[in-house]
């Protein structure tokens, strides 16, 4: 019997704090999955699962009191008690459920890849592989517990390509087949769950391979019917991104890679939404609202993509920049130019890309402290405009002139208007 020394898993903290109140009141807890696997592999993780026979949401709630974090209940397949932690730059997350039958190896047997379906019990760290996934880790090979894998879960699928390309694993010739029978049963999978997976897919280094691979197959036609993936400009992306975006944007590239690590939600940022972005930029326009449906991406995040993939068409199409026409797009717009200008370098736009990066961090950006001289009822008191889209267009025209530097003081801005109108 190999045991394992549960202190050099990452994590043991925690689980050595959840050893302090279950000890006499759950007798069995078991540490399974990823961080086992990881454990062989010398790899990181932050995501512990742990089995119970009974009362996960009360073990989870107690944990999570225990140690500050956050606790809810997920419940789209199987219920599942989470507890979240962020922790030095770090998110930990910790899943608790009951047995999926009446012990651990029964547990065992309804995982998905044998590299897996590896536990431990955390009161006596011995190794319980009942499918040889150990050995399969040694291998690098994936390996479904049985053929049923997608019938049980079609979204194993999509996790089948997540694990080859982030572990640098072979898929077995008897997954292939099993995917090949089972593609279609995705479209039976929730939006939500999808959506998760996918972006899990977008965060692996070799994501252009891996959603070539799921193209190829024609699994992402499954998910999104009539896209077209261009591998090479992912690739191109991916090279810009990790290599040249010190170099070619080195002035620029602090900020640039602030904007790419924003979230737009937990767990997904703006590089992974500018992905999408370029993923559907040259797909049909009438599939979009279906597409994001799909991926139930939230309103600000449609909004966003919408919004990149139109200004970057516009100016691919022969469009220029200026001050005047990027302060008239919408705040949330204009904090995608940075986004918009990386993607119009991918296509050889290098000196339209600096130009719109010139004008929203040394421009847009700075004039957004500048005091406001004239609003709306000034404009409407002093000369008489009515309400409309007259008093925007001219108090855009007054905050332009303000970033060019030709308006200081509330009677520079009052001239200008004089000026504007008598003209």
């Amino acid at each position: 019997m190999e045991r394992i020394d549960i202190t050099n898993i990452e994590g043991y903290k925690y689980i050595k704090k959840l050893l302090e109140f279950t000890s006499g009141k759950w007798e069995e807890v078991y540490l399974v999955g990823g961080a086992i696997r990881d454990y062989y592999l010398d790899r990181s993780s932050c995501d512990l699962d742990f089995v119970v026979p009974w009362k996960e949401d009360i073990l989870a709630r107690k944990f999570a009191n225990s140690i500050g974090g956050k606790f809810f209940i997920l419940g789209d397949r199987e219920r599942v008690a989470r507890v979240i932690l962020k922790k030095k730059k770090k998110i930990w997350k910790f899943d608790f459920t009951v047995f999926r039958g009446k012990d651990i190896y029964d547990d065992l047997e309804k995982r998905d890849f044998t590299i897996n379906a590896l536990a431990i019990s955390i009161f006596d760290p011995v190794l319980i592989d009942v499918f040889a996934g150990l050995s399969d880790i040694k291998k690098r090979i994936l390996n479904p517990i049985t053929k049923h894998i997608f019938i049980d879960d079609p979204l194993r699928i999509m996790r089948v390509f997540r694990f080859a390309y982030s572990l640098s694993f072979f898929i077995s010739n008897t997954l292939y087949d099993l995917i090949e029978r089972d593609k279609d049963l995705l479209t039976n999978v929730s939006g939500e769950r999808i959506r998760d997976e996918f972006f899990e897919i977008l965060k692996v280094s070799s994501f252009p391979l891996a959603l070539k691979e799921l193209y190829d197959r024609k699994i992402l036609g499954v998910i999104f019917p009539s896209l077209n993936y261009d591998y090479e400009l992912y690739k191109r992306y991916k090279l810009v991104i990790e290599d040249e975006l010190s170099v070619r944007f080195n002035i620029y590239k602090e900020k640039l890679y602030s904007y790419l690590s924003k979230e737009t939600s937990v767990g997904r940022k703006k590089k992974e939404i500018l992905k999408v972005s370029l993923m559907f930029l040259f797909s049909n326009s009438s599939m979009y609202e279906k597409y994001f449906e799909r991926l139930k991406l939230t309103k600000g995040e449609t909004k966003s993509i919408l919004g990149i993939i139109k200004q970057t068409k516009r100016f691919l199409q022969g469009d220029r920049a200026s001050l005047s026409d990027l302060f008239s797009l919408p705040i949330y717009l204009q904090d995608e130019l940075p986004g918009i200008a990386l993607l119009l370098y991918l296509f050889e736009e290098l000196s339209l890309a600096f130009e719109i990066l010139d004008i929203y961090y040394n421009k847009l950006l700075p004039g957004r402290e500048f005091p406001r001289f004239i609003d709306g009822h000034i404009l409407q008191k002093k000369w008489g405009l009515s309400s409309g889209p007259k008093i925007k267009e001219i108090l855009d025209k007054v905050r332009v002139a303000q970033i060019e530097r030709k308006i200081f003081t509330e009677e520079d801005a009052y001239r200008f208007v004089d000026e504007l109108l008598n003209n």
